[in-house]
């Protein structure tokens, strides 16, 4: 820290001298580059030594950003880290060239990078696991050739807004604090006096070094953001998106998030559109239905089966925000997200459903603060006459859920005529995400005969059908001999069965049927038997991932799952000889608000009877919460060793 004091004195000279001078002259940052070393920075592979960025926006919120950036690279992490830079951006709203790119070697010497020959441009597929592709989404791959421990990465950007996805306002955000050490970062902003931004805000930054200001000059406002000295953060695994917890800038034109969701209520709104084949195709669907939610599902399950997942041709307006006319996509029987969701929509409304277009973020909650449109995917939403809005993604076309698991507290936005407030996505409970296993077991000389019940619900439906649906029975098969080989390197798989048959029959919930038998579990020395119980529960389950990564002895970040989960396992043991029960395991039981385990053994003359009960229901646990869960695990971990001993009767 000491040594880091001192350079950081080193270079407030340099810094104080180029603060908001865009234009890095590198040959006058060779001495202090020279101090970056990784004995400086003994815990850092590269350091951002500058980051310049200049903004300028006018009145119908197109802008151009410039981007100036230094990179010191200190050891071989950091060089294989830096050895090709990844850019984004999406063509319908951005142009965007990197401009200059140079190696600053440790000897002076500066190399030019030639651009053409070090890049390839291809489609961002960063969203697919969120059923979510759009070709015009951009990633350019930079290579670095030639890169060394202790050289230097100078390479300047700009970005075009050639089109606000709002007209008329301007958004934006950066972030100050990443992997590696920000030395110095300095944003200027400027904007018209008649389009001043609205919000403005630094979070993440309690307790670092950073200011922000402003000052009018002539017709233009200048926004001025400066941070110094923001050490790095280290990633842990199943923190909450990077984006959610770093220090970072924001602001924004625009007033509030109504005007979001009014904005994107005009937009979408001439695009539901109910003809007559619609509105018979909707009858049809329902006549039988009675309730809301059979009403609302019989439209859900027919576009997200029916509406086959594809892109068809480019929209003009907004491309990748506005949808396809519902009549169009009902016609072709196929859209993406926000098609089939417009579909929906119309169809809800033949019904007199206050349903609407909904915009969300499926990878991070949004900053309330500050509203922007930085959302990537669209779903639909039907506000009850009680007032609860039920959200639903039919994008997912073997998904047994009107809602997805991953798409819980996420960031969402109802599009109404007359605005609508930010929300966050529900939590759904673990109840409702629960594997129930009926398991029956006949000890037979030694040999466990078993026959086991598995009832799917929630996430743990929608995983194992998505899993079986895409193989054959055979495939199938050798799935459940791998699975249970968890329990017993003896184990035999009998038969099995699944239902339902049709595994795209939404109307009945995925259940197996296992009929197996295990060897060499049970020990007999002719006096006593020791054994322990299968637990499918332990191999089984959606439960078994819950709350994440435990890897760490403590952690700064919480720890955050994408859903939660449960389990209800019910075994019941019977003896065909007479047994005297000298041994079971106590019971253990552990309930707090958030998450549950109970594990209980009882018996009578003839059998013995295991009943074990554990949900989670809660997404994300503090650094705090996961110290006590993982002192619980290795509780459990001990117990689950526990034996069951038995006097044999002569």
């Amino acid at each position: 820290n000491m040594k880091k004091n001192r350079l950081y004195t080193i270079f407030s000279i340099f810094i104080f001298c180029s603060i908001f001078i865009f234009g890095i002259d590198l040959g006058k940052m060779q001495i202090d580059l020279d101090k970056i070393n990784k004995r400086a920075y003994p815990d850092s592979n590269d350091v951002y030594v500058k980051n310049n960025i200049h903004i300028v926006y006018d009145n119908k919120g197109e802008g151009v950003i410039t981007e100036e950036t230094v990179i010191k690279i200190i050891d071989e992490v950091g060089k294989q880290r830096r050895n090709s830079i990844n850019f984004y951006y999406n063509i319908n709203y951005e142009e965007f060239i990197i401009e200059s790119v140079k190696i600053v070697k440790k000897s002076g010497d500066i190399i030019d990078i030639n651009i053409l020959e070090n890049s390839k441009e291809l489609s961002n597929t960063s969203s697919v696991s969120a059923n979510i592709y759009d070709d015009d989404s951009k990633v350019i791959t930079l290579k670095i050739p030639n890169l060394d421990i202790e050289d230097s990465i100078y390479y300047k950007t700009k970005t075009t807004r050639i089109k606000p996805r709002i007209y008329g306002q301007f958004s934006d955000f950066h972030i100050s604090e990443y992997i590696s050490p920000f030395i110095n970062v300095n944003i200027l902003v400027e904007g018209p006096k008649e389009k001043p931004l609205k919000h403005i805000k630094v979070l993440g930054g309690e307790g670092k070094n950073y200011k922000n200001w402003s000052e009018e000059k002539g017709d233009k406002i200048l926004y001025y953001f400066e941070s110094e000295n923001i050490d790095q953060i280290v990633i842990e695994p199943d923190m909450p998106s990077i984006y959610e917890v770093v220090m970072r800038y924001l602001f924004t034109t625009l007033d509030s998030w109504s005007d979001v969701s009014k904005w994107y209520y005009e937009l979408s709104e001439p695009k539901i559109i109910i003809n007559e084949k619609i509105k018979n195709k909707v009858y049809e669907l329902t006549e039988n239905k009675t309730t809301d939610m059979e009403k609302i599902e019989s439209i859900f399950f027919f576009v997200s089966r029916k509406v086959r997942y594809m892109g068809t041709n480019k929209e003009t307006n907004r491309p990748g925000l506005e949808p396809h006319s519902s009549e169009y996509t009902f016609d072709t029987m196929s859209g993406v997200c926000r098609d089939k969701a417009a579909l929906i929509v119309a169809m809800l409304r033949v019904l007199g459903y206050d349903a609407n277009m909904v915009l969300i973020n499926t990878s991070r909650k949004l900053d309330y603060e500050v509203p922007m449109s930085y959302f990537n995917h669209a779903i639909a939403g039907v506000t009850l006459e009680n007032g609860k809005v039920i959200l639903l993604d039919p994008t997912d076309e073997t998904s047994n859920d009107i809602f997805p698991q991953y798409l819980m507290d996420k960031s969402y936005l109802l599009a109404k005529k007359d605005g609508a407030d930010l929300d966050i996505t529900p939590i759904i409970k673990a109840k409702d995400n629960m594997l129930i296993i009926n398991t029956n077991i006949d000890l037979e000389d030694d040999k466990l005969i078993c026959n086991s019940k598995l009832i799917f619900t929630g996430i743990n439906d929608n995983t194992y059908r998505y899993a079986f649906v895409t193989k054959t029975k055979y495939d199938i098969e050798k799935l459940m001999n791998r699975i249970l080989k968890n329990i017993s390197n003896n184990v035999k798989l009998i038969d099995f069965e699944i239902s339902p048959e049709n595994l795209l029959d939404e109307k009945n919930q995925l259940i197996v049927n296992l009929n197996y038998e295990i060897d060499d579990i049970v020990i007999n020395n002719g006096k006593y038997t020791i054994f322990k119980l299968p637990n499918l529960g332990d191999i089984f389950g959606m439960h078994n991932w819950l709350p994440g990564n435990m890897s760490l002895d403590e952690r700064k970040f919480p720890i955050k799952a994408s859903f939660t989960a449960g389990l209800e396992e019910n075994i019941n043991l019977n003896f065909t000889k007479k047994y005297n029960i000298l041994l079971l395991p106590e019971e253990f039981k552990v309930e707090t608000e958030n998450y549950s385990y109970n594990f209980n053994y009882s018996n009578t003359d003839k059998s013995i009877n295991y009943k074990r009960e554990n949900t989670m229901d809660k997404l994300e646990y503090s650094n705090i919460e996961y110290k006590s869960i993982k002192e619980l695990y290795k509780k459990i971990e001990r117990y689950r060793k526990k034996i069951i001993i038995l006097e044999n009767n002569k």
